[in-house]
């Protein structure tokens, strides 16, 4: 009898180890799915669809590694209540949140966990336009109160922290980030740091060009050379149709026998650009100044993008249409007149000029 209880007991203290065992390691792997894979703070622009199924959301998040688990998040959503209660906009999260965090963010306050109500939060919500030039972005900031003045703003683009992103490390010695600035809408927090600004507008870059689409630029051409055609392209395409073609005209200049200057009025727009008139009317003597943007003096591409394009344009430049095209002239109607020859460009002036 005495042999059988001692049996009893030993076998209810495995019991009892084994359960204690798996109650602290389900509570340790709990706690570690709980935590981001990373330390970091950066910034990260997240935007949630007004359709998006539970399902979507974690896998998106997951894939940005800002969850460890779709399944954790799901179940931690799940305990909340929260399946439904999405916030539908763009929302800015951070590398090294956690789940609960994340979760207090991108949910309605309404199903957050009894007891633990989170602080208001005022945003401020920044609209960039494709084709602005890095100091317009900076005024927007001005105007929406992120900074003081400009130079607030574009000293911090060279915060060494923003250098991060492998797509900047193509760049030129001494290039800045002038076309790397995605044009979006962007929802920050009242008081953000200007450069955590950049880099949302940076890791927006990186999500909406993604890699594979960077490794892959025209023979002979690099990313940033093609980002630096791609701002061209934005700046004198009025539609879309035609961002291919005159990537394709460009592209065609720089590779004829012998090579043709770019000879693109933007690109001389941008050289005297200044407070007050970004992207003045040029007159004839305009084109002969000197500028290494000058397209009508200098041999090839500008030494870097003259704004920001939209991946329209990018896309353009990186697949551009295959033509003979060597030259373009506006109709006034938004459409360009192409040609083969200088002859025949010539005919389309006489055309076309108002």
């Amino acid at each position: 009898m005495l042999r059988l209880t001692l049996q009893a007991l030993k076998v209810a203290a495995i019991a009892t180890v084994a359960l204690l065992t798996l109650f602290f390691g389900q509570r340790l792997f709990n706690s570690y799915l709980e935590r981001a894979r990373t330390n970091d703070t950066n910034p990260v622009l997240f935007t949630v669809e007004s359709d998006e199924s539970p399902d979507m959301v974690a896998q998106r998040l997951t894939e940005l590694e800002l969850v460890q688990s779709a399944t954790y998040f799901k179940g931690k959503l799940r305990l909340r209540g929260a399946e439904t209660k999405f916030v539908p906009g763009a929302h800015v999260l951070r590398e090294g949140m956690s789940v609960d965090e994340i979760l207090d963010e991108i949910t309605e306050r309404a199903a957050e966990v009894p007891g633990t109500p989170r602080a208001a939060t005022s945003y401020v919500e920044l609209r960039t336009h494709e084709g602005w030039r890095l100091e317009e972005v900076a005024q927007l900031m001005v105007e929406k109160g992120v900074v003081k003045n400009r130079e607030e703003f574009i000293a911090a683009l060279a915060d060494p922290s923003l250098a991060r992103y492998d797509f900047l490390a193509g760049r030129p010695a001494g290039r800045g980030l002038e076309g790397f600035l995605f044009p979006d809408t962007y929802r920050v927090p009242t008081g953000a740091a200007p450069k955590d600004v950049a880099a949302l507008m940076l890791g927006n870059f990186g999500t909406r060009v993604p890699k594979g689409m960077r490794e892959n630029p025209p023979e002979g051409i690099s990313f940033y050379q093609a980002l630096i055609v791609a701002s061209i392209v934005e700046r004198e395409a009025a539609i879309d149709s035609e961002r291919s073609v005159i990537a394709g005209v460009y592209y065609n200049r720089l590779r004829g026998n012998p090579p043709l200057r770019l000879q693109a009025d933007p690109t001389v727009q941008y050289a005297l650009g200044q407070d007050g008139g970004w992207w003045p009317e040029l007159q004839p003597a305009d084109l002969a100044k000197s500028s290494p943007y000058n397209t009508y003096e200098i041999n090839g591409l500008p030494p870097g993008p003259i704004c920001n394009p939209s991946l329209k344009s990018i896309q353009a430049a990186l697949n551009p249409a295959q033509n003979d095209y060597l030259y373009f002239f506006a109709k006034g109607d938004g459409t360009h007149a192409f040609a083969r020859s200088y002859e025949e460009h010539q005919e389309n002036i006489k055309k076309y000029q108002r």
